[in-house]
């Protein structure tokens, strides 16, 4: 009897529509999940190669200015002494201003968070 009722009214195909739709809807939902994803990995995939070329370019480059100095001063090591003095001057400088630094590029990225959400 109820079953009758469902379909005098047209319930029955008024549920099996919406359900569809939700049904629609999730995989429409799953398939733009899964394209970011996808294209979140290539690019983290294409950066880390980027980097790896870039470090091997910085290791070689450094090494050829040690050699070069080596030469040039004509000392077998104070090459390699400066080029890794320069790193450590380096990774001093960063590491004490680290916190100015980290806070700009928080700043940096708050701002253009705002300006896309606001677009």
């Amino acid at each position: 009897m109820s079953k009758s009722i469902l379909d005098l009214f047209g319930i029955g195909d008024l549920l099996k529509s919406i359900r569809s739709s939700i049904e629609s809807t999730i995989t429409t939902l799953k398939e733009r999940i899964t394209e970011r994803v996808n294209a979140f990995i290539a690019r983290v995939v294409i950066l880390l190669f980027v980097f790896a070329f870039f470090l091997f370019s910085i290791l070689f480059l450094s090494i050829g200015a040690a050699v070069y100095l080596n030469h040039w001063l004509g000392c077998i090591y104070s090459g390699y002494l400066l080029v890794g003095g320069f790193y450590f001057v380096t990774t001093l400088i960063f590491f004490l201003l680290r916190k100015p630094i980290a806070n700009r590029l928080a700043k940096r990225a708050h701002k253009k968070t705002k300006d896309n959400s606001s677009n």
